[in-house]
């Protein structure tokens, strides 16, 4: 695996810990979507809404008290401050309600993409006219999809996922 890239490790609860060969980065998905339009891909696989934080290739995270609501495709924010120390790729503020209902609300957001052959990409949208603002696929420190840990080889171009490990 090259240095920098992401690749599963292992998920507890709604909290997913990955390593990038520089280090361990812990990163919290909030949501997921229905694949919609030009995004929809050969798989229909669902989208999985993750906040991360990079900073060049040395990734960082500041996410405090951030969950995905149980059973319902919703943001909670605790009553604790999220936080993000980031290069302006991401705009992801904390709620003067504990749930937000309409995700539309946020304006950019990281959502990983299923490319099939080409693997999984990482593209910062706009949530707001869903308008796709500029790929950071070579900045950001984490993804992952949600139902199911990224499993196959890190090089396939068969299935494009990231090796898995729950050590």
């Amino acid at each position: 695996m090259a240095a920098g890239r992401p690749h599963f490790v292992s998920e507890i609860g709604h909290w997913m810990v990955l390593r990038d060969g520089r280090g361990r980065h812990e990163v919290c998905y909030a949501a997921t979507y229905p694949v919609w339009g030009p995004m929809k891909g050969r798989s229909g696989r669902r989208l999985v809404l993750i906040v991360a934080e990079h900073r060049g290739h040395a990734a960082e995270t500041a996410i405090d008290g951030l969950a995905a609501a149980p059973a319902d495709p919703a943001v909670r924010i605790g009553p604790r401050r999220v936080r993000f120390r980031t290069r302006g790729a991401i705009a992801f503020a904390p709620a003067a309600r504990p749930v937000i209902h309409d995700l539309k609300a946020y304006k950019r957001v990281y959502l990983g993409v299923d490319t099939g052959r080409h693997g999984v990409a990482t593209t910062a949208f706009s949530l707001d006219g869903f308008t796709k603002a500029h790929a950071l696929s070579r900045k950001i420190c984490a993804i992952a999809w949600t139902g199911r840990p990224l499993r196959g080889d890190a090089d396939s171009t068969e299935t494009g996922q990231h090796h898995a490990s729950t050590n």
